[in-house]
């Protein structure tokens, strides 16, 4: 079971990196996989159980989440999804107004 959750925290990284590349640029890309090579090294010198790792990695991933989609996920909403879309993709992204949205 652990396996498993490791598994999506690892994959959301990555993921969250390559989708976040125009943000961070290279220098914070390199600083967040330096910080992620050194959890496990930093856990283990302070005797932090390994199980906590998971936990480590999740709360950088929400961190990459709040930079990548600028603090604001909408979860269901569609144009979160396109936005998805257009980074995986490497597309920029073109504002477009909408009335319909009061907020």
């Amino acid at each position: 079971m652990m396996s498993k959750m490791y598994d999506i925290a690892f994959y959301g990284f990555w993921i969250l990196l390559f989708l976040g590349r125009e943000e961070l640029g290279l220098k914070w890309i390199a600083v967040a996989i330096v910080g992620w090579l050194a959890l496990p090294y930093v856990f283990s010198l302070l005797g932090i159980a390994p199980t906590l790792l998971v936990t480590a990695q999740a709360l950088i991933d929400v961190v990459l989440v709040l930079i990548v989609f600028k603090g604001d996920v909408k979860l269901g909403d569609p144009r979160t999804m396109e936005t998805l879309r257009n980074r995986f993709l490497g597309r920029r992204e073109v504002k477009k107004p909408d009335d319909s949205d009061p907020f």
